[in-house]
């Protein structure tokens, strides 16, 4: 790995690195999104009544965050996704630990979101995507 030194990391440029004061948080936020919006495929997010999960562990351990959002069809046109989403609501309307599914928002591309309520009727538009914590593991 002689080279690696010289690669640029996504996110932010290698001379603001190491500006005094820039917290490793920052960076590594500015990483995720860099990495996000170069990857994005069209998806959704569950709207829940647990915005933070309750308990957190159940969550974790029973795979709730895998299952807060759901990746649509290749190649499926934007006009079918509404009833995509329609079509995933579980019929026990739950996420262990993040609760009750009150709706779900449609990621169309990093820099715009459409919240939905469960009949299919947008609610309100975003100039983000919407997005959802992630579990990490350390031991």
């Amino acid at each position: 790995m002689r080279n690696a030194s010289k690669r640029t990391l996504p996110g932010f440029p290698r001379e603001r690195r190491k500006e005094p004061g820039l917290r490793r948080a920052e960076v590594a936020v500015a990483d995720d999104d860099a990495a996000y919006g170069g990857h994005f495929r069209p998806h959704l997010v569950w709207v829940t009544s647990n915005r933070i999960p309750q308990p957190i562990f159940v969550a974790a351990l029973c795979g709730g965050y895998e299952k807060m959002h759901h990746y649509f069809r290749d190649g499926s046109a934007p006009s079918t996704f509404v009833d995509q989403a329609l079509a995933l609501v579980p019929d026990h309307a739950g996420i262990p630990g993040f609760g009750w599914i009150r709706g779900f928002f449609i990621n169309y591309g990093p820099d715009e979101a459409v919240r939905y309520d469960l009949d299919g009727h947008p609610l309100e538009r975003s100039p983000v995507a919407h997005r959802i914590g992630r579990p990490i593991f350390r031991a």
